[in-house]
């Protein structure tokens, strides 16, 4: 078999047109294929990020309850201590409570009060000596006289060593001047580690961070941390333009491209955050894609194979068609041929008929008129007036036949004004009511004028013979470089489907009417149904008498 390269050389430039129209059609076959490919690749995407987003969504949902919470349960316990502080002094045991279940310890490592100097007082385990006057939890309860807890940065504890986030109240004396602080070391994998069970990924990421920019408390992967300042990060920017939202951000720390929503705490000056690594959320998404892509590849090889085959097999059935062509054409031809000799026969009769037949009758009606004066009285004078009908008549008929075989004026007054004569004629010979609209601007071609009348004469024919019609419309006019005749009719109508198609013993006229609108470069079509009446409608290329000029001249003057 040859290659198909090979068969395209071959058989492309002997069959050009329908090799172009194999070739588009596979093309739009592979087009489609394509385009429903990627259409479904980016409809799932779209839906992957959509999922990946409402589940970031619905964590940072919950880490924002869960942090609210936290936060509230450390403020209760840090406010109980401060009331039991304010009631029992240095008495207050606080390591006795959290041994006696009063205070939750898991939410802290150290709980403890200093006085107004900063030194730590009483804690909830041992301790030595410590001052804590210069962090900044101390610093805003002693210059802010108010009841609001304040969430400081994660520091190391002077007393635990640990890495923590103090939480804190101010203490006051009775005259309301300051007295010290009560507050707890709350450890920032609390926040986190709440999130372990979370499905975010091996490079999703799960941030505890301040207003102020400083993170409390970081988890990404299995890896965390605190402190780091972010305050020029895109999560600012976007949180900026609204408290709750997402978007698509690169880690600074990192580079992992990541899908982040984000919550602002209403009560506190925090912000949760969840993000899912993008190669992850989208890894099965690719590998799908991968899958929809190698098959739409597939299909279009097959595509392609099965092209060049038909174009091989279009080569192998040429010959045959070039021969019906030929033998088509000949048809044609003789077609053509045989209908320039009905018309030159209509014609050469149409002349005998007047010049011969009609003359004969002619000179035998005068010469019986001639003989009234002799036949005044008796038998003879009935006998006479009976031929002298009886001439007229066979006069009438054969100049009707003239008419029919050759329409008079055509040639000198156009196809409008004699169609319009003729509708006239046959109306009044068959009882129509008729009607004729005519828009044509000018004369047309002789041999297209003789083909539209022939076709409406044809048409006229037929609702005379079978329509029992009472209304007939003949309208004649120009539309877009084309002539358009309709001739309608409301008679009885017929289901066209049913027609049974020309055979020798009948369906001439159908035939003749193609075959006329056929020789012009046409168009024939009949419209009707049983109950609604016919129409029908025949195209022809216009090109007015005279040429182009001629036309220009004929709308000139219209």
């Amino acid at each position: 078999m040859a290659p198909v390269g090979q068969i395209f050389a071959n058989y492309w430039p002997k069959y050009s047109s329908a090799n172009v129209a194999i070739v588009l059609s596979s093309l739009a076959l592979i087009g489609i294929a394509w385009a429903w490919t990627i259409d479904r690749a980016t409809f799932e995407r779209a839906e992957t990020v959509a999922t990946a987003i409402k589940q970031n969504e619905n964590l940072a949902l919950a880490f924002e309850e869960h942090t609210v919470r936290t936060i509230k349960g450390v403020d209760q316990a840090v406010l109980f201590v401060k009331n039991q502080y304010e009631e029992h002094g240095l008495k207050l045991n606080i390591g006795r409570m959290i041994e006696n279940g009063v205070l939750d310890a898991s939410l802290f490592n150290f709980i403890g009060i200093t006085d107004e100097h900063g030194n730590v007082a009483l804690g909830s385990h041992e301790f030595k000596p410590t001052n804590v006057a210069d962090r900044e939890s101390f610093k805003v309860h002693r210059q802010n006289n108010d009841n609001e807890m304040f969430i400081g940065k994660l520091n190391l504890g002077r007393i635990t060593h640990e890495w923590a986030m103090p939480m804190s109240h101010r203490i006051n004396k009775t005259d309301g001047s300051f007295v010290g602080i009560v507050y707890a070391a709350v450890v920032p994998e609390y926040f986190t580690g709440f999130y372990q069970k979370a499905d975010v990924g091996e490079q999703g990421v799960v941030t505890l961070i301040g207003l102020d920019g400083i993170v409390r408390a970081r988890r990404a992967g299995k890896k965390s941390s605190f402190g780091e300042d972010r305050h020029d990060s895109k999560l600012f920017a976007e949180q900026a333009k609204r408290r709750n939202g997402n978007f698509l951000g690169e880690g600074k720390a990192d580079g992992v491209v990541r899908f982040v929503s984000f919550r602002t705490l209403t009560e506190y000056p925090l912000i949760v955050v969840v993000g899912t690594s993008e190669a992850e959320t989208l890894a099965s998404f690719h590998e799908r894609k991968r899958s929809y892509y190698m098959n739409a590849g597939f299909a279009s090889a097959i595509v392609v194979i099965f092209t060049a085959f038909m174009m091989a097999a279009l080569s192998r059935r040429k010959r045959t068609q070039e021969v019906l062509e030929q033998s088509l054409q000949r048809v044609q031809a003789l077609s053509e041929r045989v209908m320039k000799i009905q018309q030159e026969e209509r014609d050469r009769i149409a002349r005998e008929l007047h010049d011969e037949l009609g003359q004969t009758l002619t000179a035998l009606k005068v010469n019986l008129q001639m003989l009234e004066p002799h036949c005044a009285e008796g038998e003879a004078e009935g006998h006479l007036t009976e031929a002298l009908m009886i001439a007229g008549r066979a006069l009438e008929q054969v100049r009707g036949m003239m008419l029919d075989l050759r329409p008079p004026g055509l040639e000198d007054l156009g196809l409008a004004v004699v169609l319009e004569w003729h509708l006239a004629r046959q109306a009044e010979a068959a009882g129509w009511d008729s009607q004729f609209e005519t828009t044509l601007p000018g004369r047309l071609r002789p041999e297209l004028e003789m083909a539209c009348f022939r076709v409406a004469q044809e048409a006229l024919t037929n609702v005379m013979r079978h329509a029992v019609a009472k209304q007939v419309w003949v309208a004649l006019g120009l539309d877009a470089g084309e002539v358009r005749l309709s001739v309608r009719d409301d008679g009885d109508g017929f289901d066209v489907a049913l027609v049974p198609d020309p055979s020798p013993t009948g369906g001439f006229g159908l035939i003749g009417m193609q075959e006329r609108v056929r020789q012009t470069g046409g168009r024939l079509a009949i419209h009707s149904a049983p109950g609604r009446g016919t129409e029908v409608r025949a195209s022809f290329p216009c090109e007015p008498a005279g040429g182009r000029e001629a036309d220009a001249n004929a709308q000139t003057h219209a």
